[in-house]
């Protein structure tokens, strides 16, 4: 009989098929002892309390600025916005948090400095930015669009078809 036995596409599947079995019978049968040597799906209720304050009250007043300022930029300019209506009303009243949220916030890309760093994106909440920016064309009108086009690739999948039409 183990003559028989030849290794071909199937046996991968044989040999998880196995061990799913072995793992069935031996939750089946010694369960108790598992549990006992550390080794059982589930069972253990995880407390964590990190006594983190709720997101919008611990947020810092620099980056909920930063986060309007982005989301007006692409929304007036561009037709799409990167949050939500409601989400930017809360941000625009954010006040000065007691126990504040340390390091980037919200996993926006460009939110972190060296992603910005990395992408040379200037990003809307600095001072003149436009005359930061240069452009191989005459328009001034247009000098922020090489910096935008970076926030507009990244958000690409989140933009509506008739913005991108």
């Amino acid at each position: 009989m183990i003559t028989e036995i030849h290794v071909d596409h199937a046996s991968p599947l044989l040999l998880m098929g196995t061990a799913i079995f072995v793992i069935i019978i031996l939750q089946t049968f010694f369960n108790k002892y598992l549990k006992r040597w550390g080794f059982s799906f589930g069972g253990a209720v995880l407390n964590v309390d990190e006594n983190l304050p709720f997101f919008f009250t611990g947020l810092k007043l620099k980056d909920a600025d930063w986060l309007l300022q982005e989301y007006n930029n692409l929304y007036e300019n561009y037709g799409f916005s990167i949050l939500g209506k409601k989400v930017a009303k809360i941000l625009d009243t954010v006040g000065t948090p007691k126990k504040a949220i340390t390091g980037v916030p919200f996993y926006f890309v460009l939110a972190n400095p060296l992603y910005s760093r990395d992408f040379q994106y200037i990003s809307c909440d600095i001072p003149d930015r436009d005359k930061l920016i240069k452009d191989d064309d005459d328009d001034d009108d247009n000098d922020c669009e090489q910096s935008d086009l970076v926030a507009i690739l990244l958000n690409m999948a989140y933009i509506p078809e008739e913005v991108m039409e």
